[in-house]
């Protein structure tokens, strides 16, 4: 008994003994494995460097999988050919002869070949006839456009060969072969001591997220880039470029938080065919027009995508070490493998020898031990000794220099986590019920609950489908959904032929003209229809414009959030009665183009805005467009309190879909509150927005009947103008009046002396300036840079100018020297088929009333006649997306003006301005009598500008904003936030201004304007009488709202509370429109001066009279409560102001609840 006790725990311990070994072994052999990932781009030449691994450190390849090969090798020869034959056909191409086609049709006819037959022969003189055809040789010569492989030339200039008896594939023969990877390849080879396991993962983009994980943190990730792809389309997408795809790529691998402790080795692989091609292919024809090199030089332009891959790196810290290869060299390869190596083992002693110090004090460490130094395997290391004397040199200087960079920081941010719990997290997104839409709401239940797990995946992005859409939803044809489109924008229907161009933004809000507003959006919007456009990306009411030279202010109607909120309300409810949906944007205070968006080494820009303000100016007019049912709201590109945008919870969720009850769809981020993702987006949120399609996106298809007769998505919006495409009218007569009354209402008189206007058929008029004219070029065009002026509206800049929006280095321009402004530049501008320009409109009246019209339109110092009547010198203020404006006035222009003004004594000043524009350069001048604020007119521009001239109209703008006397005046608000400071990469706008902007805050600091908010003149004159103020009864008077959350919040947020009545008179002699405005004086001491919170324009003829009314609403009379997080009505009494200007009343009394 005790033997056999004895042998079985001799056994036992026998087994432990074994296993322990065994977990040495695997623990040693693990600690000698290096892990290296491969990445790139598609045909960046990974599967080639594999290759070459097993080529240089394996055995090689073997007869029979050189064999194997063969057919593969056949098979991109035949694929090539299958490729330029559908080029050919696209291209119009022809072949030499007709039976070269017959050649092209025998050869794409792919037989099955076995490893030890030759390449069939009936196929090889076929192939040589082709490779010489002319027509052949012109769609090779355009490879680059519809991603032609690049091994064809190498596998046809040895045909003989490849096509003999016996034939086995060389070294060379596999390296230039191609074969498309899916999943993940791994080789592993040995290299000195260590043991390198190189995967390769192939596959779609979209599956990265299954698999990156599984990488977190590898020795060694290694990114290849087809550096000669710069002109090269990809194979999924011709309008895509290689180069910038690779971009993209590695610019979310550099920045993943799975490779934050990875070695990142960039490799500008095909270096061979950059050399090649760089010389009579120049990189600054596809795009990189930034480049500053000589076209040929090909070290330099190599330098240059090295640099904009490093600048790809949002951690200036990281290590990225480059190489230029070519992946078909052996021996260049072998070179690189070699230095990789010894990166390799110098970064892992950098990191041992920091890990020893870290653990230990300074003053009492000892000599870190050999094995802590050199890693797994010291005694075959050839630099040991040195190794450790170096670490005991350097250890505690390395440790040191560590210390002292964390104390230099201070409390600087080093990445997002610095900032979490600035924007309060609020989850879960909330659930949609349908509220008002509830029948549509169960139709979309129902039409979702029949669709694979596939379609309502892909319901939650964008797509291209082929058309000129900005972005597409997939259809889903087998349940008759036919998909949706989406176009930009607020203004007119962009980037496609037969359409008109409405005025914008800024030229609505000066027209201050409610019904207006509605018809406007109602005529655009069935433009938009007919094109098969569902959903019209617009309004703008974000920015507000807090930025004075914001560079999208003019696509937003005001400064004001009352004016804006009531324009956006109409505007929705106009462009829905059309079927259309209104998708308002961009939500929420997005207010400066510099920086919004994040670039290499630095996050974007962060809106830091407090409760109340936020509530009281950024929310308020969000807050009317979802009370009057927008379909959509688009979230903006920065963040907001150091939360993005599109993924802020607090925002998405808190405030638009909790507060404002906002019930549909929202273009957001999954989990922060997610309905859709446009342009694109399905592939990266996946199951996250299943629930969306049923809340948003299927929901505002029924609701709006886009199931019933609704046009095919994007049918009359081609995807190239110059290609062929059948024409659709999308204009109609019934909005020609519109257009005009647009344009007439939103120019400004802001002065008129001397009797200078209306004009009086001058004898003699002479015309001055660069925006007179229409601008020199407009259309589409083969040419990209014009092209892209058609695409985003008619921009009368020259070339340089045109590249601002793109190009940070780029002089930003000030003015549009080319021609007159219509509208302003980016995404929403205007593409009108036919607009009239001021000069033209002058020409048809001076040809009618026989005047003597002299111009000058190029000239800074022109010479004017002395018998002019009047001068006219119209210039313009330019701003456009991407960038803000780089001042409020420009030096060229005023100096015109004053130039013309000294030799004519009536002089006529016409500003087309995109914004505030300052005119304190020349306003004092005794000879500038006259001065409209022409704003951006759309279509009618020319026509309007002469009828308000000549007197046929009368002028009945008012300015949306305030004109100061100098830029100053309006404090740090007139530009936009920079960087800066500890805070450089994650760039600070604090808007510590609260609701005091514009207006508001020249009443609070007693600042004299040029012309104040609301002020506008015209040719007539207008008296305000009768003021009654009076509450209404039946409203509930209690201080907090106690209504359910509907559509914009708590139901009672919107009763009247009190009504104030004034008449007005015309008292001149000409028929005109006054805009009469109300403003509130709330107690307190925290709130602005005034506020305005009622207008209403009325027109009248001379000597008549009309009483406005304005309700009151319990809103308007609230401020935000931070503490108990509800509007609570103001506690006194309100001063009560009725007038035609922020600043000119003619009435006045008290309000109390």
């Amino acid at each position: 008994m005790c033997f056999c006790l004895r042998s079985k725990g001799s056994n036992e311990l026998a087994r432990s003994r074994d296993i322990d070994r065994a977990l040495r072994q695997d623990e040693k052999r693990k600690s000698r494995e290096v892990k290296l990932l491969l990445l790139g781009a598609g045909e960046s030449g990974k599967s080639t460097i594999l290759k070459q691994m097993k080529l240089i450190y394996s055995q090689g390849f073997s007869k029979h999988e050189r064999l194997e090969w063969k057919n593969i090798i056949f098979g991109n020869i035949i694929q090539s050919f299958r490729t330029i034959s559908e080029a050919m056909t696209e291209m119009g191409l022809q072949y030499d002869k007709p039976d070269h086609e017959k050649y092209m049709a025998h050869i794409l006819v792919e037989p099955e070949i076995s490893l030890h037959e030759s390449l069939p022969r009936d196929y090889m003189e076929p192939i040589k006839a082709l490779w010489k055809d002319s027509g052949v040789r012109a769609a090779i010569a355009k490879g680059n456009e519809y991603a032609l492989h690049d091994n064809l030339a190498y596998f046809l200039q040895d045909i003989d060969r490849i096509w003999a008896e016996g034939y086995v594939p060389s070294d060379q023969d596999l390296l230039r072969s191609r074969l498309r990877t899916t999943g993940i390849t791994e080789t592993e080879f040995d290299l000195g001591q260590l043991t390198y396991r190189m995967f390769d993962v192939g596959g779609q983009r979209s599956e990265r997220k299954k698999w990156i994980h599984c990488f977190e943190n590898v020795t060694c990730l290694m990114f290849l880039v087809a550096i000669s792809g710069y002109d090269q389309c990809l194979v999924e997408d011709k309008a895509g470029n290689q180069m910038n795809e690779a971009l993209m790529l590695w610019e979310s691998i550099i920045n993943s938080f799975w490779f934050k402790k990875s070695a990142m080795i960039l490799f500008l692989n095909k270096i061979d065919l950059f050399k090649e091609k760089l010389a009579h292919n120049p990189i600054t024809k596809h795009g990189f027009t930034d480049y500053q090199g000589a076209p040929d030089d090909w070290n330099a332009a190599s330098k240059y995508f090295l640099e904009k891959f490093r600048n790809q790196s949002r951690n200036p810290d990281k290590e990225i070490y480059c190489h230029l290869t070519n992946a078909t060299d052996t021996n260049l390869l072998k070179i690189t493998m070699g230095s990789v190596q010894d990166l390799i083992i110098q970064r892992n002693l950098k990191t041992l020898i920091l890990d020893a110090d870290m653990d230990k004090n300074i003053e009492t460490r000892e000599p870190p031990a050999e094995k802590e130094l050199l890693g797994p395997n010291p005694k075959q290391s050839t630099s040991s000794p040195i190794s450790t004397m170096m670490a005991m040199i350097l250890g505690p200087l390395l440790l040191a220099a560590s210390v002292l960079a964390l104390l230099a920081a201070g409390a600087a941010p080093k990445d997002d986590g610095f900032f979490y719990g600035r924007s309060p997290p609020v989850y879960p997104s909330p659930a949609m019920t349908g509220g008002e839409w509830t029948e549509a709401y169960e139709l979309a239940r129902s039409l979702v609950a029949q669709m694979t797990l596939m379609e309502k995946v892909k319901l939650t992005g964008g797509v291209k489908l082929g058309t000129g859409c900005s972005g597409s939803v997939m259809p889903v044809a087998r349940l008759g959904f036919p998909g949706m489109c989406f176009s930009d924008a607020g203004n007119g229907l962009r980037a496609t032929d037969f359409v008109n161009a409405y005025p914008s933004g800024i030229h609505v809000g000066a027209s201050w003209n409610k019904g207006l507003a509605r018809r406007r959006a109602s005529a655009m919007a069935a433009e938009f229809r007919r094109k098969g456009v569902n959903v019209l990306l617009g309004p703008v009411v974000g920015p507000v414009g807090r930025v004075v030279g914001g560079g999208r202010n003019w696509e937003a109607f005001s400064v004001d959030p009352y004016l804006s909120g009531v324009l956006v309300a109409e505007t929705v409810e106009g462009i829905q009665g059309e079927g259309v949906q209104a998708s308002v944007k961009h939500y929420v205070a997005n207010e400066q183009e510099d920086y919004r968006s994040p670039e290499t080494g630095r996050e974007a820009i962060s809106s830091n805005v407090d409760d109340r303000t936020m509530h009281e100016l950024y929310l308020w007019a969000f807050q009317d467009a979802v009370k009057a049912g927008c379909a959509n709201i688009m979230c903006s590109y920065q963040r907001i309190n150091n939360s993005y945008g599109c993924a802020n919870s607090k925002t998405l969720n808190g405030l638009l879909k909790t507060e404002l009850g906002f019930q549909h769809a929202g273009v957001a981020t999954a989990l922060a509150g997610l309905d859709l993702a446009m342009p694109s987006g399905a592939e990266f949120w996946g199951e996250h927005l299943l629930e969306a399609v049923r809340n948003g996106l299927m929901t505002t298809w029924f609701q709006f009947r886009q199931n019933d007769s609704f046009p095919n998505p994007g049918f009359g919006m081609p995807e190239k103008l110059l290609g062929p495409h059948t024409p659709v009218e999308g204009r109609d007569d019934s909005s020609r009046q519109i257009l005009l009354d647009g344009a007439l209402e939103g120019h400004v008189l802001v002065k008129n002396t001397k009797e200078t206007l209306p004009l009086k058929r001058p004898r003699m008029l002479s015309v001055f300036g660069y925006s007179a004219k229409s601008a020199d070029d407009w259309g589409p065009s083969t040419d990209e840079n014009l092209n892209n002026a058609y695409a985003y509206g008619v921009i009368p800049l020259d070339p340089e100018g045109r590249l601002a929006s793109l190009f940070s280095w780029v002089e930003r321009p000030a003015t549009a020297r080319r021609g007159t402004l219509i509208g302003g530049g980016g995404s929403g501008a205007v593409t009108p088929a036919v607009f009239t320009a001021p000069f033209e409109a002058l020409k048809v009246r001076a040809a009618r009333d026989d005047t003597a019209l002299m111009y000058d339109l190029v000239s800074e110092r022109p010479g004017v006649d002395p018998a002019s009547d009047a001068c006219l010198v119209l210039a313009n203020a330019w701003a456009a997306e991407g960038y803000d404006r780089p001042a409020l006035y420009d030096n060229y222009t005023d100096g015109l003006i004053r130039a013309v003004a000294d030799g004519c004594a009536r002089t006529v000043v016409v500003l087309h301005n995109a914004g505030v524009r300052i005119v304190d350069g020349f306003i004092h001048h005794e000879n500038v009598t006259a001065v409209i604020m022409a704003h951006l007119p759309g279509r009618d521009s020319g026509e309007a500008l002469v009828s308000l001239l000549y007197g046929d109209a009368n002028p009945s703008g008012k300015l949306p904003y305030t004109v100061a006397r100098a830029e100053s005046d309006y404090g740090p608000v007139v530009g936009p936030d920079q960087p800066r400071g500890d805070y450089s990469r994650f760039p600070q706008s604090d808007f510590t201004e609260g609701t005091m902007l514009d207006y508001r805050g020249f009443d609070r600091d007693g600042k004299q304007p040029r012309f104040e908010f609301g002020f506008g003149l015209s040719y007539t004159t207008f008296a305000l009488s009768d003021l009654t103020i009076r509450t209404e009864k039946e409203a509930h008077d209690g201080p907090l709202p106690t209504g359910t959350v509907t559509a914009g919040g708590p139901s009672d947020l919107w009763d009247v509370m009190a009504t104030v009545e004034a008449t007005v008179t015309n008292t001149g002699s000409v028929t005109g429109a006054e805009v009469v405005q109300l403003y509130l004086g709330f107690p307190g001491d925290d709130s602005p001066v005034r506020q305005l919170r009622g207008f209403d324009k009325v027109r009248l003829r001379p000597g008549e009279r009309r009483t406005v009314r304005f309700g009151l609403t319990r809103r308007d009379l609230s401020r935000w409560d931070v503490v108990v997080q509800g509007w609570r009505l103001a506690d006194g009494g309100f001063g009560v102001f009725v007038g035609n200007s922020s600043r000119v009343f003619g009435l006045s009394g008290r309000l109390e609840l």
